[in-house]
């Protein structure tokens, strides 16, 4: 009865603690995910590297789970390696644990399995189906609706149809999954706030303490994702930039070639603007920063001005070139501090407390 008067029906709130969860064991295994991509080169066949990546993803989910979400459920939101507290009470845990994967594996992730083996077992069938009928459909259009010849028809009517049939089939199949994944999220929220007072694996960390490499490094994992994400944007963008280059009466070649330029450009552009808007002023930190509990300082103690925080990007790409080296710093230094850190006179420090219980 004390445990579920502890139970603080925020659905958001849980919500957001059950999606961070999603992410954990993908950042923590990230570093081995490798291993199935290596599988598929010397098989030749994906099946053994999909077997391998998910059975990391689910021993992260199974060995890190409660670390991860009675870690989330304290009032404060910094984040940091728990390997030893998720050790030591991992049998503490493993069956409730269980039962709670098992639920998440059969009620969320029972629709992507299903379709994997029918894609494995049918091939490039469904997608030749899928082709077939969208084919089908905008040649009846073409003969009684519209007359598509010529002209704009693919941007203004094929595309567009492309486009719905896509929509209509993932957003179906994404509705199915939401639900579940959904009331997942919550009990996973719920599980965390349980078994808070059970577990002493959460380690507070100084305010103002410049951060190790191990959870700037998960924090940049976040920030990958985001930028991943931005790459089929920029992409769309170098798309539409075809048209302009094609009135021009640009070669196919170097139009090809512009796009993809424009494309490389615009993506720069957002990364610039990502990190140099979040690490500056009253943000003081990224995305990725933000949810592991750190914020970016000037080595005085004051937020980034704009333009610093712009150097900073720009140094921490340079400092990427060579196969991340300048970043490996930070795991060396006494400070803590990466190259582009000391190159923009910047640091990475634990914020203040700005939650209350």
């Amino acid at each position: 009865k004390k445990k579920l008067k502890d139970f603080k029906p925020d659905f958001f709130g849980n919500l957001s603690m059950g999606f961070r969860f999603y992410v954990w064991p993908l950042m923590v295994m990230y570093p081995l995910l490798w291993i199935g991509r290596v599988l598929d080169i010397v098989t030749q066949n994906p099946l053994p590297g999909i077997i391998v990546n998910a059975s990391l993803f689910s021993i992260a989910m199974l060995f890190f789970l409660p670390a991860a979400v009675v870690h989330m459920s304290q009032p404060y939101k910094f984040r940091a390696w728990l390997f030893v507290w998720a050790v030591r009470d991992f049998f503490k845990t493993i069956l409730p644990t269980l039962y709670v994967a098992m639920m998440n594996i059969f009620l969320v992730g029972l629709v992507p399995i299903i379709l994997l083996v029918v894609f494995l077992v049918m091939g490039d069938k469904p997608l030749g189906f899928f082709t077939t009928l969208v084919v089908n459909t905008v040649a009846w259009l073409r003969s009684n609706v519209w007359d598509l010849q010529g002209g704009p028809g693919f941007l203004f009517y094929e595309l567009p149809i492309v486009f719905t049939f896509t929509v209509i089939i993932f957003g179906t199949l994404f509705a199915i999954m939401a639900f579940p994944a959904i009331f997942m999220m919550r009990v996973i929220g719920q599980y965390g706030r349980y078994f808070k007072p059970d577990l002493s694996i959460v380690k507070e960390v100084t305010a103002g303490e410049v951060v190790s490499f191990g959870p700037r490094f998960l924090a940049y994992q976040i920030d990958l994702i985001l930028m991943v994400v931005m790459w089929p944007v920029a992409l769309l963008i170098g798309f539409f930039s075809t048209f302009i280059f094609r009135l021009w009466n640009a070669p196919p070649a170097l139009v090809e070639l512009l796009s993809m330029v424009v494309s490389m450009f615009a993506w720069l552009i957002m990364l610039l603007q990502y990190f140099g808007a979040g690490e500056s002023g009253a943000a003081r930190g990224t995305m990725g920063k933000w949810s592991m509990g750190m914020i970016v300082l000037h080595e005085d103690g004051r937020p980034l001005k704009r333009g610093e925080a712009y150097t900073r990007a720009v140094c921490a790409a340079l400092c990427a070139i060579p196969f991340y080296i300048g970043f490996l710093m930070c795991f060396f230094r006494s400070d803590r501090r990466a190259l582009h850190d000391v190159m923009s006179k910047s640091k990475v420090v634990w914020r203040e407390e700005e939650f209350t219980a």
